[in-house]
């Protein structure tokens, strides 16, 4: 596999990420998933976003490294979201970001490079927030303990 390939793979990861995390911070459920707009449009953005990944990469390639995806499918789902968005039958993406979406992932971890790509950027990441958390922990003793962090009015520091 070549190291674009795995990219490509590692951003699909990423993306499959974003749904599982939207679906976790938003709590959706199938009412709020039927009746607010808002979420859908956000999931339609991650499920299309990976069917450009697999335009991308081809379906050839996909199917090369992982043959029991339905790489035409999830490409076709992208095809329908971007041009024939009037058309989007909610129920089949509600059933793609809790069923196929965590199974995508799962197929694309048991492939080792991508596997340490990931796992890889994973690390990078949590090193960069706690480099960002140290960094507003230093702050502390300038803006005080105060719950909002805010200088009082009156200009003193604590």
């Amino acid at each position: 596999m070549t190291e674009p390939e795995i990219e490509i793979f590692h951003q699909m990861l990423l993306r499959c990420d974003d749904i599982a995390g939207k679906l976790d911070y938003f709590d959706v459920d199938e009412s709020l998933w039927q009746h607010s707009p808002y979420i859908r449009d956000s999931f339609l953005i991650s499920v299309s976003q990976i069917g450009e990944l697999v335009s991308k990469i081809g379906p050839e390639t996909c199917r090369r490294y992982f043959p029991d995806i339905e790489w035409q499918q999830i490409r076709g789902m992208r095809n329908i979201i971007v041009h024939v968005y009037a058309n989007v039958d909610y129920d089949i993406v509600w059933d793609v970001i809790n069923e196929e979406a965590p199974k995508l992932k799962q197929t694309l971890l048991k492939n080792d490079d991508i596997r340490r790509e990931y796992e890889s950027a994973l690390l990078v990441e949590e090193d960069i927030e706690e480099d960002i958390l140290g960094y507003f922990g230093a702050l502390d003793p300038i803006v005080g303990d105060s719950a909002d962090g805010h200088i009082p009015q009156d200009g003193n520091r604590p």
